[in-house]
Order: C-alpha cells, then sequence, then structure tokens
C-alpha cells in the first residue's frame, strides 16, 4: 500500500514545514536545519521521506540538499586511478600483545579506594 503524505508549508525563507501521512502521524520538517522529527533525515544525513515531501513542496532540486559524500561523482574520484592488489602471503604476521597481568599482582597492584572509610582495629 502506497503512502501519500500531506505538505503543510511553515516558513518557506526557512525551510520547513509539516507533513502528515495518510495515517494521521504528523512531521515537522526543516530542510535548512537538516531534520526532520522522525530523526532519520539528521541521523543519516540524507533526507527522509517526509523531507523529500517538502523539499518537492517547496520546488528546490533535491541534489542541492543531498550532501556531496553520496554523489555518485565523489565515489567515482574515490577510486579515480589504480588500487594495487596487496599480496597477503607477504604480510609480516603482527606479535600478539600479551594480556595484563591479573589485579593483584606485583606487576599491577590491586587499587585501593581512598574514600572507603576503615574499621579501626584494637
Amino acid at each position: 500500500m502506497a503512502r501519500y503524505n500531506s505538505v503543510n508549508l511553515g516558513n518557506r525563507e526557512k525551510m520547513e514545514g509539516r507533513v502528515v501521512q495518510n495515517d494521521g502521524r504528523i512531521f515537522i520538517v526543516n530542510i535548512s536545519e537538516r531534520h526532520c522529527s522522525c530523526l532519520q533525515f539528521f541521523e543519516y544525513n540524507l533526507p527522509c521521506g517526509h523531507a523529500i515531501a517538502l523539499i518537492y513542496k517547496l520546488g528546490i532540486a533535491i541534489h542541492e540538499v543531498i550532501i556531496q559524500t553520496y554523489w555518485v561523482g565523489l565515489y567515482q574520484c574515490s577510486y579515480y586511478g589504480n588500487v594495487s592488489p596487496i599480496d597477503i602471503e607477504k604480510l609480516k604476521p603482527e606479535p600478539v600483545p600479551a594480556p595484563p597481568p591479573p589485579a593483584g599482582t606485583p606487576e599491577q597492584p590491586a587499587k585501593r579506594d581512598e574514600n572507603v572509610a576503615f574499621p579501626e582495629l584494637n
């Protein structure tokens, strides 16, 4: 079943509005602050469905809102040129560090809590 959103514009300059889903749930979206009350826009740094509904209502091009990290061109530049393979058989194994000595041994004495009051011995 497809979901339809009703978009009510708030402040056009701040690019904010209210998105009401067909099930009655309401989400507050602010494009300029990259925030939606569903928190997906903020968490993933990609517009959620509510933000996209508001973006289309405002007439903004979607690529203006998506950060360049997610652009295909930047992704392709990451792999521009040659990436040399690594021969894992020629890699030297890293030494495995020894575990720390158990607490209370001469190498690592047990820590005393100075805030604990000890009873007086007679």
